[in-house]
């Protein structure tokens, strides 16, 4: 699995055009599954056959043949990212014997131990990789050797150091892993095919809603230089768009993926987007009636009303409130107001009575025209919308991960919060217009 980020710094309005944004998509690929090959290509326990010497082993010639045989052990595969490098760490216990030639009628059948060395635990043999990025859109890995042998060998009852012998063994080993190293990186950063897809894919509109899309619209891509962080190669791809917000999927032709140019880092990721969010009136009414019916009111004279239903309904910029009462006056109520919305909350300015009341009151109930009342009636018509909100936040969340499910890549993340801005009264619904922040992933399936 790579993990990819989807980043969209965008501002959208429905049905319009926005200005031109950066798409920003870092590059995820956990080197978790290599770490697993690795433990099963470099073996745990090893030991070689007898290697002859060459005659002038030792710096010196030797009189008699004369073979070594290496048997090591090591503790499980350590793994560290520094930076532009990753380092395979290979703590290791090792031996080192000494053999003579074992001769049966003149023929040699075998090898005799005739000293050996065993230094202390202790030893690590390394092998470190710096990643660079290519034109092509490969990563490609450089590994070398590095060996840290904490103690020299020096062969017993011969007081003979072989230290430089079991450094040429173990970097001819550790050449052949870094090798391997550099294989399994190239083949996990195919990048080009990678990008490629997402650069068709990020062309296709993502249903957010009934009847609305996002599309992104890309121009142009780059990526930044690659660099190692948590067991993982991470880069990112950057592509200019023209993202908006459309009542009509219409998917627009990818055509060959863009020239690659590099850049600076991608920085963090974020979802960023206005996006316009319908309350429709039954909905909203029943928000209202949930937090205002049974209310009572009090006034001078120990007189009560009890609020027994209540609607709202839009009256150009202002909101019409219709309630039913009952108590020391029994009828219908009208007041309108400006509503107003802060921290997630609908409340009301500027509140009074509509002409019919007025003029009901005039004749019924004067007392009803007091400021008491209508300042309790204030301060009590409010509508919750941090619940809406957070439904759409969720609804939002999942129709963005079903937007793409399915072949190789997957659209996944988390959607922080969706806070309310401006609003308009139409004749349908309470318009908001919300801004959603998160964090959207792009999953690519290996």
């Amino acid at each position: 699995m790579r993990p990819w980020i989807l980043t969209l710094f965008a501002v959208l309005s429905p049905l319009t055009w926005a200005a031109s944004s950066t798409i920003v998509v870092p590059v995820r690929i956990p080197l978790d599954g290599f770490v697993r090959e690795a433990e099963g290509w470099i073996p745990v326990r090893h030991q070689s056959e007898w290697q002859p010497l060459e005659k002038s082993a030792f710096g010196q010639s030797l009189k008699a043949p004369l073979a070594t045989r290496f048997s090591l052990r090591r503790s499980p595969i350590e793994w560290q990212t520094l930076g532009d490098r990753i380092e395979m760490r290979l703590p290791v216990v090792y031996r080192v014997e000494l053999g003579v030639p074992v001769i049966e009628r003149g023929l040699r059948i075998g090898w005799r131990q005739v000293s050996y060395c065993e230094p202390k635990p202790g030893a690590v043999l390394r092998v470190e990789t710096r990643l660079e990025l290519q034109p092509n859109w490969a990563i490609e890995a450089h590994s070398r050797p590095v060996l840290d042998l904490a103690a020299p060998c020096r062969l017993r009852n011969l007081n003979l150091d072989i230290t430089p012998q079991v450094r040429r063994v173990f970097t001819t080993s550790l050449e052949r892993a870094a090798r391997e190293l550099d294989a399994q990186i190239a083949q996990r950063a195919d990048l080009r095919r990678l990008a490629a897809n997402l650069w068709a894919r990020l062309h296709e509109p993502v249903a957010i809603g009934p009847k609305l899309w996002l599309e992104l619209h890309p121009r142009g891509v780059s990526l930044d230089r690659p660099r190692l962080e948590h067991g993982e190669v991470r880069t990112g791809l950057r592509l200019l768009g023209d993202p908006r917000v459309s009542g009509v999927a219409t998917p627009s032709p990818a055509g060959p993926l863009p020239a690659l140019s590099l850049t600076g880092d991608a920085g963090p990721a974020s979802f960023d987007l206005d996006l316009d969010v319908d309350l429709t009136w039954p909905e909203f009414n029943a928000r209202l009636q949930e937090s205002m019916v049974g209310k009572v009111f009090q006034t001078a004279g120990n007189r009560r009303l009890r609020l027994t239903a209540i609607s709202a309904a839009p009256n150009g910029e202002r909101l019409v409130l219709e309630a039913s009462v009952d108590g020391s006056f029994k009828g219908q109520l009208a007041m309108s107001g400006r509503p107003v919305v802060r921290d997630g909350v609908l409340s009301f300015e500027e509140l009074r009575y509509s002409l019919e009341t007025d003029s009901m009151l005039i004749r019924l109930a004067n007392w009803l025209r007091q400021d008491l009342y209508r300042r309790q009636f204030t301060k009590s018509a409010r509508v919750d919308l941090v619940e809406f909100l957070g439904s759409q936040r969720q609804r939002l969340e999942e129709a963005l991960r079903a937007g793409w499910t399915g072949g190789e890549l997957r659209l996944e993340g988390k959607l922080e919060r969706v806070e309310s801005g401006a609003f308009e009264l139409t004749g349908e619904s309470l318009r908001i217009r919300a801004r959603v922040t998160g964090e959207v992933s792009v999953v690519v399936m290996r």
